[in-house]
């Protein structure tokens, strides 16, 4: 083989291998906006105050990770009900409204077609029934750690579409601030958050189109007394359909 012909096969070989790298880069960073409507829920200890009804759901993400796989970001996302949540039960005109924050660093695992995020982080949420009727109030403000996981597998990828099913789980726990207007004082509790999706994305070069099931709920445990009155604990959550659209780049 001549100097010339094996220099060539050389050039051929660098110039795959650096095709073959740059078809496997993975993007940096990722905007998400979901929007989705499901059944809320609202179930009291040891009241009448249970109640199921219609919901709109929002999200808004931003998830950014260097070259290595770490990095972070934000969630805003949150619910709201119809305001017939109460009245099969004779509490006519109460809503309910769940918003939160998540931040966090994430750590981004690969490998061939799974990629899966691991993100840990702070959670600020806040949960209120209001009486749209007489415009009362009772809030509840929660901050904690979160921990999530979030594999995404990829059945088809290359030739500018790919498409995967995945899965993501949270679990966390906070301090629970509850402020009830017509009573004196404020109440302390305790509130354990969880989060299910599963859905499937579709990407056409930068941009991403998904669909999914999500649910969301949170548990707050019966408050500690003020003036010999107590918050009873309570369930909360929605379960539906989101629609996302987003860009990865």
């Amino acid at each position: 083989m001549s100097r010339k012909t094996f220099g060539v096969i050389l050039a051929a070989m660098a110039g795959f291998s650096l095709c073959a790298q740059q078809s496997t880069e993975l993007p940096n960073f990722r905007v998400e906006l979901g929007i989705g409507a499901g059944s809320a829920t609202h179930n009291t200890d040891k009241s009448d105050l249970d109640g199921d009804t219609g919901a709109g759901f929002f999200r808004l993400q931003f998830e950014g990770f260097s070259d290595e796989g770490f990095g972070g970001g934000l969630r805003l996302e949150g619910w709201k009900s119809d305001d017939d949540l109460f009245d099969d039960n004779g509490f006519p005109g109460i809503e309910a409204t769940t918003s939160s924050l998540f931040a966090h660093a994430s750590w981004r695992i690969t490998d061939d077609n799974l990629r899966m995020p691991i993100r840990v982080g702070a959670l600020f949420s806040g949960h209120q029934l209001e009486d749209t009727t007489t415009g009362e109030q009772t809030t509840f403000s929660s901050f904690g750690p979160q921990f999530e996981v979030a594999p995404e597998l990829f059945l088809t990828q290359g030739s500018g579409t790919e498409w995967s099913v995945f899965a993501e789980l949270g679990l966390g726990v906070a301090v629970t601030g509850i402020e009830v207007d017509g009573t004196a004082g404020d109440f302390d509790s305790s509130t354990w958050f969880y989060g299910i999706e599963l859905g499937t994305r579709v990407y056409f070069g930068p941009v991403e189109l998904g669909l999914s099931y999500v649910a969301r709920g949170h548990m707050m445990e019966e408050s500690d007394a003020q003036n010999s009155t107590v918050v009873f604990g309570y369930e909360a959550g929605l379960d539906g359909v989101v629609l996302t659209m987003g860009v990865v780049f």
